[in-house]
């Protein structure tokens, strides 16, 4: 019995990588120099850019410029807007934190508002998930627009060093865009309702499974950057085109 169960998950496994290579093939134009290792986890991408190949492709380029030129600070911040299930979370907090190892930050509106910001030191990834509060926004819009960062440890005396911070924010909610931080500095991405949960195993068994090392290498040698830099504006989608309208 416990081998004929064996057999059944293994297969079940495998046919959800089917499935996810078999979206992603069907999507195109197709990523090149794609590894098979990291298909799902690109997949997964792709499905929370609602399979819009140009602002996926912007995403990749945003994510790979900085591994590619370390401190190098990105000019707008990401927001992926979505309700939950969606993937947002498996893909920036397994996938992405993960290219940064020890220099990748996870704070929330208790983070950025306190007194002291020592987590701010050497970091080069910092991930927000979390309802601000004003004060929170005020302090979060200095960090992505400043080029430096004045880091106030308990104890020690303060101290500059050069902000190399890029922003994701991951939000639900109706009113997620902090009306004070100004809408030029961001990339606002909708994400679609969730899928079936074999698009999730599949995720999840590729990042168990040497994913991320395989996205790394992806991003740093599979991906032709271009003229793509810091200041690249992003693909003119139907949010990003009312932002410029309405900022």
């Amino acid at each position: 019995m416990k081998t004929n169960m064996t057999a059944i998950a293994s297969r079940l496994a495998e046919s959800s990588k089917v499935f996810v290579r078999t979206l992603a093939l069907l999507t195109r134009p197709a990523p090149t120099r794609m590894p098979s290792c990291c298909v799902n986890i690109n997949a997964l991408l792709l499905h929370l850019c609602d399979f819009d190949h140009e602002l996926y492709g912007y995403v990749l380029k945003w994510l790979a410029y900085p591994l590619r030129h370390p401190g190098a600070k990105m000019n707008r911040a990401l927001i992926f807007n979505g309700g939950a299930g969606s993937g947002k979370s498996l893909f920036f907090n397994r996938v992405v934190t993960g290219l940064y190892g020890g220099e990748a930050r996870h704070v929330n509106d208790s983070v950025l508002t306190a007194s002291f910001n020592a987590w701010a030191a050497s970091a080069r990834f910092v991930l927000a998930e979390d309802d601000l509060t004003n004060q929170a926004q005020v302090t979060l819009k200095r960090l992505i627009s400043s080029d430096i960062v004045t880091i106030n440890g308990k104890g020690v005396p303060e101290y500059a060093e050069p902000n190399r911070m890029n922003f994701v924010f991951l939000s639900g909610a109706a009113d997620f865009l902090p009306a004070s931080v100004g809408d030029r500095r961001f990339v606002v991405i909708e994400v679609p309702p969730a899928r079936g949960p074999l698009f999730y195993r599949a995720v999840r068994d590729e990042i168990d499974n040497g994913g991320v090392d395989a996205f790394r290498e992806y991003l740093m040698r599979g991906i032709d950057l271009g003229t793509f830099d810091q200041y690249t504006l992003p693909p003119v989608t139907a949010r990003v085109r009312a932002q410029v309208e309405f900022a």
